[in-house]
């Protein structure tokens, strides 16, 4: 299938500037002083080389579960007589919108998917800086875990450190013990 990028220039821009999506790179300063020209070519450049593929791998999706899966103030811009497709390009979903007018294929909207909305039990957390985050995967490496996987850890031993603080003592001082996630007694 032959598609084409007719993604409006405001959208385009918007991916570049101030979004923070890493599919379009993270030198997140730079792209935040980006011109529009820029931001649209940046934009371009991107669709061109890992977008357009995305899109044609990507699963089918119906259009009530678009509603369901994009922010509300977007879906006003999603057509019920659309093709829709889901896919994830460097850890965001994403959903395009495609229309079809005979042979011709134009993909026309491009949505991140938030992670609340397709799987609740995510956590987003956001560094002060790139820097910041940059220091965080070194860490993660020298370690032997992927950045991912060590945030996990040290927010479940963070948890079960302050779970074990919450609960009652026992009459001869020691804690009692319960599972995580239920409600302390008292």
């Amino acid at each position: 299938m032959l598609i084409m990028n007719d993604i409006p220039r405001k959208q385009k821009v918007y991916f570049i500037r101030p979004s923070r999506y890493h599919l379009f790179g993270t030198d997140f300063e730079e792209r935040d002083c980006m011109s529009d020209e820029e931001a649209v070519g940046r934009f371009d450049q991107t669709w061109d080389a890992k977008i357009r593929s995305a899109i044609l791998d990507g699963d089918p999706v119906e259009y009530d579960d678009v509603l369901g899966l994009i922010a509300e103030h977007s879906r006003g811009y999603c057509n019920r007589d659309q093709e829709h497709r889901k896919f994830r390009l460097e850890g965001t979903v994403f959903v395009a919108q495609i229309k079809r007018t005979g042979e011709s294929h134009s993909h026309n909207q491009l949505w991140p998917v938030l992670a609340k909305n397709y799987d609740t039990r995510t956590l987003f957390v956001t560094f002060q800086s790139q820097d910041e985050r940059t220091e965080w995967n070194r860490l993660a490496a020298r370690l032997g875990h992927d950045p991912e996987e060590l945030g996990l850890r040290a927010l479940r031993a963070f948890l079960l450190a302050f779970s074990a603080a919450q609960q009652p003592a026992a009459p001869d001082g020691a804690a009692v013990p319960r599972k995580l996630g239920t409600a302390p007694r008292g």
